[in-house]
């Protein structure tokens, strides 16, 4: 954790796990920090992105960070009342 951005290892977890994990992480944060999430699953980017619109929080990017991982950052909105 740094500065209101905070890092999920997501890496060597297969589908929905990167996504439950992304959802259980998301709820301990307040609207407004960064979530990066390291994966290795090949479905995780196209799984979180999903997640995002579902949630409402803010695709903000993917990058290739090496040996097949990549690291998503989202940023989290606000609780949804429902």
């Amino acid at each position: 954790m740094d500065n209101g951005m905070h890092r999920l290892d997501a890496r060597g977890l297969m589908c929905p796990e990167p996504v439950r994990r992304a959802e259980t992480e998301s709820r301990a944060l307040a609207p407004g920090e960064e979530l990066r999430i390291l994966v290795t699953d090949p479905a995780a980017p196209l799984d979180l992105e999903a997640w995002c619109l579902r949630r409402g929080h803010r695709w903000l990017g993917i990058s290739t960070v090496g040996d097949g991982a990549h690291e998503i950052r989202v940023t989290i909105a606000l609780p949804s009342s429902g």
